[in-house]
């Protein structure tokens, strides 16, 4: 990595909320993804805006037979290649559903200085995950292969392993294989009892706590890098946001 810089606020709930749309169906992704893929590798060198696009609709591209282009790029070009497309495919086919466009124009008042500290790049995104080591570029490139879990409420585990189990003793295919399931233990309580909202809720309240637990340092490139901008050019850092 490169020189350390300042460090960053950590996101908080409302945050979260306000930069999703707090769209339940986007919320999903968005936690599936950093849930299962490390990203916190990567968070050092990425705006939070990113992390979350990247981690939604990377997510939906390894989940839906409807990405099949884009999922067949995930783990197997150059990590900041794959990010730069998942974004392009987020312009393409999501900005419009999730208002992903009008980001900053959700965001609260209050909490617009939190929201500039938190996305402070302004530089070219290859360019700053070019410095992220080859040993955890592989790590989530590996990540991004495997197929994407099933993540169910507790009520919808047991009874999809129950039809499993009949499967087996019918000597049928399971629909589900049972290890790709994992409970969304923070989403207390069964689905069809479930509100919206409560859903909704819950889903940034863990997103929150998945992104605060991220090294939360800012990285430049590199002390020649750093003389860029004695020659007028963009800097790697807005440092009025930090």
């Amino acid at each position: 990595m490169g020189k350390k810089a300042k460090t960053r606020p950590g996101p908080t709930q409302r945050l979260i909320n306000a930069i999703t749309g707090g769209n339940k169906k986007f919320l999903s992704w968005v936690h599936h993804g950093l849930d299962e893929v490390p990203f916190g590798k990567v968070y050092p060198f990425l705006n939070l805006d990113e992390l979350i696009i990247i981690a939604g609709v990377s997510w939906r591209a390894r989940d839906s037979k409807k990405e099949k282009e884009l999922h067949q790029t995930l783990g197997y070009r150059d990590l900041a290649e794959s990010f730069v497309d998942v974004l392009e495919a987020s312009k393409k086919r999501f900005y419009e559903q999730f208002g992903l466009d009008e980001i900053r124009d959700r965001i609260p008042e209050e909490l617009v200085k939190k929201y500039e500290k938190l996305n402070s790049y302004e530089c070219d995104l290859k360019d700053r995950l070019s410095q992220v080591s080859e040993e955890d570029a592989e790590a989530l490139n590996q990540a991004l292969k495997c197929q994407t879990l099933r993540h169910v409420f507790e009520d919808q585990y047991f009874a999809i392993s129950q039809s499993v189990r009949q499967a087996y003793c019918l000597g049928d295919e399971a629909e589900v294989d049972p290890a790709r399931l994992k409970i969304m233990r923070f989403q207390i309580g069964n689905k069809r009892d479930r509100a919206d909202e409560k859903v909704v809720r819950d889903y940034v309240r863990e997103i929150n706590r998945i992104i605060n637990g991220y090294p939360q340092e800012l990285y430049v490139p590199s002390e020649a890098d750093v003389l860029v901008e004695a020659n007028g050019q963009k800097l790697f850092f807005n440092y009025s946001n930090i």
